[in-house]
């Protein structure tokens, strides 16, 4: 099985060996080249670093043409309902979960395709429990 999450920082540090318990192999994607090398450390991650969002084609590296479960939780509420929304059409990605913090964002989401959780970690990983 495959997941490919958006976005890493604390949450991604959390779900990462809890997906690779999962029996989920794991790519994330994210800017931040020390938490990529921190969560490489396991032969079931494999990392994309994201250097320009616009000239790089970060998806398909990801293979996210054959992800069961796609986790969009960067710190840009846009950019993850952007990378979520593309995953759900483009890539027909079945499980889609997106963080958005700005409630308003929230609302004018829910009705796609997409699950759409708040900040709270405890909602998160009880929405992803769920999910597996």
């Amino acid at each position: 099985m495959e997941a490919v999450i958006y976005g890493g920082g604390v949450l991604g540090k959390m779900l990462v060996p809890h997906l690779v318990q999962s029996g989920y192999d794991v790519t994330i994607i994210d800017s931040d080249s020390e938490f990529l090398q921190s969560v490489s450390l396991d032969s079931s991650v494999k990392t994309i670093w994201l250097q320009d969002s616009m000239m790089q084609n970060y998806l398909e590296d990801a293979r996210v043409d054959i992800a069961e479960l796609f986790i969009a939780i960067s710190e840009n509420d846009h950019a993850n309902l952007l990378e979520a929304q593309t995953a759900a059409r483009i890539y027909n990605v079945e499980n889609v979960i997106c963080l958005v913090e700005d409630p308003q964002l929230q609302h004018l989401f829910k009705d796609q395709n997409i699950t759409i959780v708040g900040s709270s970690l405890l909602a998160i990983f009880q929405d992803i429990e769920t999910n597996l």
